[in-house]
């Protein structure tokens, strides 16, 4: 199953932790003025909220013949592609603690994931026309330099239907994985169910 949805404001932390000084603001997680959340999946802190695309994958990465690696790689090819479609080059494969995909020195899609028994939840996060002003009250990702977080309204110099974005990202989910995608619909978000094409 694919769900494709976009979150009211929060602050979600990884695995790692938060560690000192990633909160910028004065008076703590109080102060954010978005629900601070701990979740399973692999990272530090980041920010979702409306205006950023969020594909979440349930996967057995065993029967689509699947690492880690490679599906963490496969969902930058997604991103990078779905940038593309809008006129913006992205890379991913960057190395150290850059995951995810950037317009040279920005980052405009997270990965994080969790893989539990071959099984892999969570997924990606593409900024489309998200309010980035919220990143500069944490230290996102790790990644100290405020400002480093972009989006694709940014980068493209205008707004994309986020519709638009969203069956971008699905297609090319699809098509990265080889699987044949059916909407299955949903009030909270559209569910996507994946075959082996």
């Amino acid at each position: 199953s694919l769900l494709v949805l976009q979150h009211a404001p929060v602050f979600t932390v990884g695995r790692r932790g938060l560690g000192p000084g990633e909160l910028r603001v004065p008076g703590g997680a109080g102060s954010l003025g978005a629900e601070l959340v701990r979740v399973p999946r692999g990272g530090q802190v980041t920010f979702h909220g409306p205006g950023q695309v969020v594909l979440y994958p349930v996967a057995d990465l065993r029967r689509l013949g699947l690492g880690a690696r490679r599906f963490v790689e496969g969902l930058e090819d997604v991103m990078v592609a779905a940038a593309a479609d809008f006129g913006v080059e992205a890379r991913g494969r960057q190395g150290g603690n850059r995951t995810g995909v950037w317009v040279r020195d920005r980052k405009l899609g997270a990965v994080g994931v969790q893989i539990s028994q071959g099984i892999a939840t969570h997924g990606l996060a593409f900024n489309s026309e998200t309010d980035l002003g919220y990143f500069d009250q944490i230290v996102p990702c790790g990644l100290e330099d405020t400002g480093v977080i972009t989006s694709l309204e940014r980068e493209a110099g205008q707004r994309t239907p986020l519709g638009l974005v969203e069956d971008s990202l699905v297609r090319h989910f699809g098509r990265v994985f080889g699987l044949e995608l059916v909407e299955l619909g949903g009030a909270t978000g559209d569910t996507e169910e994946a075959s082996d094409t």
